[in-house]
């Protein structure tokens, strides 16, 4: 979820609802002159929550194009974009959360 309630502050808020742990969570969000700005998160347990500070100017009156990507226990790599849409990622599209974020807006 994002908090914009402090101007110039955005933040988003991760939650993890699975059983198993969130491994090497990170996050890639679109500045929008287009650079990607990339943020590690970390591990998080299941329930656990984390906050950041989001890297890189948003524009509220543009859609945020953000992604997030984990692995699970087993190692399969997953991203989530902020509108919605979810994907199972392999290879090189799972090598980094700069890929995960091409691979979910080509």
């Amino acid at each position: 979820m994002l908090d914009e309630s402090e101007p110039g502050s955005t933040s988003i808020e991760f939650l993890n609802e699975g059983s198993g742990t969130a491994v090497e969570l990170a996050y890639v969000v679109e500045a929008p002159a287009g650079d990607l700005a990339t943020h590690s998160v970390g591990d998080l347990a299941p329930g656990a929550t984390s906050s950041s500070h989001l890297r890189g100017a948003v524009d509220p009156t543009q859609a945020v194009r953000l992604v997030w990507r984990c692995q699970d226990s087993k190692g399969r790599v997953r991203a989530w974009s902020y509108d919605g849409r979810g994907k199972r990622l392999r290879g090189d599209q799972a090598a980094t959360a700069e890929a995960a974020f091409r691979a979910m807006y080509p």
